[in-house]
């Protein structure tokens, strides 16, 4: 895959009604209008389940598609506004309320991790920061901060020690959703937007990490949605951000145009992972993907090791430095929401099994945590996710380290 072509463009098909769909879908935008048929094909069965574990992955319910409550047929009427049921919510400790699509990452300065915004049970776009060490959770209250927005990018840039967030999809005055481009900064515990001439175009789902190699941020894709014309692109362009400036990189060899791709840096082989995403807006996850390719010194390469055995969009992946690995969990395709954990060492994927684990979900959290270690008895830290073909959604926070999940 790769060659110059820089986005892929394709009309969403009916949107109805509920325009929230959008959020339930993540990336990719509403497949059948509200009241379409009932029935939503072959779907594969869930195996059989051991004692404490979770499926690893949810089928579509015909009468929740994409996230949406469906009415007609055998569906009845759909309640709600605008057509859609709020989801329902999973889980009850104190912490960040219910969510999906919230930006996660471990702030060095700030010493805990650090989460921003998402996706509520109601479709609604949320704009608070949350902090997590010592395995709680504290709101904090900056005295200004980004709009409320979901699927924004996020890195923590050591080299300029403050966390950067791009984009994400946002909310109009009227309480629609329009695509973002802005750039802010998350220091000293307050956030700071900037004024750069020179940046990605408006867009969410983009991938983005901190390239310690090269001691600056990377990130890569992305989707946008014309909210007029329902007309949408994903992108495969590469853009590097550091000193306050982005940089659009020309490379003739890349990964294919996607969203909802994962991406983090490596640092036992010393390069950056992407993996997976959707190829195009449609339906829940248009030509979900389930390639992998690292990025080092300026070029992108793709692995020739078997994948995982799974179309993965909307995917959470974090390094796990303690264990020498990369962590994949859970993702999306047009039909199912997956629970699986794989880790990526220079042998290839390997799945995890093992009990328990987080429920099947879409639109997680995941980030490394060095002093989880101490508290919490793990490393990597998963909040919150989406399962919305059911639908619910979570306020959960699982840890994972040492060979296994612990819900914290």
């Amino acid at each position: 895959m790769g060659g110059s072509v820089p986005a892929r463009r394709r009309r969403i098909p009916s949107w109805g009604a509920a325009v929230i769909a959008i959020a339930a879908a993540g990336l990719v935008g509403l497949g059948p209008a509200a009241g379409m048929p009932t029935a939503v094909g072959n779907r594969p069965s869930a195996p059989a389940l051991g004692a404490g574990q979770s499926p690893d992955f949810v089928a579509e319910s015909p009468c929740f598609l994409d996230g949406i409550a469906r009415s007609g047929g055998a569906c009845g009427s759909a309640a709600g506004s605008g057509g859609a049921t709020p989801l329902l919510t999973g889980g009850s400790r104190a912490g960040p309320s219910a969510r999906y699509g919230a930006a996660e990452v471990y702030d060095s300065g700030l010493g805990a991790l650090l989460l921003f915004g998402g996706i509520n049970a109601t479709g609604g776009l949320l704009d608070d920061t949350w902090e997590y060490a010592g395995g709680h959770w504290t709101q904090l209250t900056p005295a200004s901060h980004p709009g409320p927005r979901a699927y924004a990018a996020v890195a923590y840039d050591a080299k300029g020690g403050y966390v950067v967030l791009f984009g994400g999809l946002g909310a109009t005055a009227s309480g629609g959703y329009t695509d973002l481009s802005d750039t802010w900064t998350f220091a000293g515990g307050q956030w700071t937007r900037l004024s750069v001439s020179v940046h990605p175009v408006a867009r969410y789902g983009m991938a983005m990490t901190y390239d310690s190699s090269a001691m600056e941020v990377l990130a890569f894709g992305g989707v946008s949605v014309n909210f007029t014309s329902y007309a949408g692109t994903t992108y495969s362009d590469t853009w590097t951000f550091a000193g306050g400036a982005w940089t659009k990189l020309s490379l003739t060899v890349h990964p294919s145009a996607r969203g909802g791709a994962g991406l983090t840096y490596d640092t036992t082989a010393g390069y950056a992972v992407l993996f997976g995403g959707c190829g195009y807006p449609s339906g829940f996850c248009g030509e979900a993907l389930h390639d992998t390719w690292k990025f080092a010194s300026g070029t992108w390469r793709r692995f020739s090791f078997a994948a995982p055995s799974h179309e993965y969009g909307l995917v959470a992946l974090a390094n796990d430095p303690a264990n020498g690995t990369v962590v994949l969990f859970g993702g999306a395709d047009n039909s199912t929401v997956l629970g699986s954990t794989w880790t990526l060492d220079s042998t290839g994927w390997i799945r995890w099994m093992g009990s328990p684990s987080p429920s099947a979900m879409a639109g997680t959290a995941l980030a490394y945590d060095p002093s989880a270690a101490k508290s919490t008895g793990g490393a990597v830290v998963l909040f919150g996710g989406v399962q919305p073909f059911v639908p619910t959604t979570f306020d959960q926070t699982w840890v994972f380290g040492s060979g296994a999940w612990k819900k914290a």
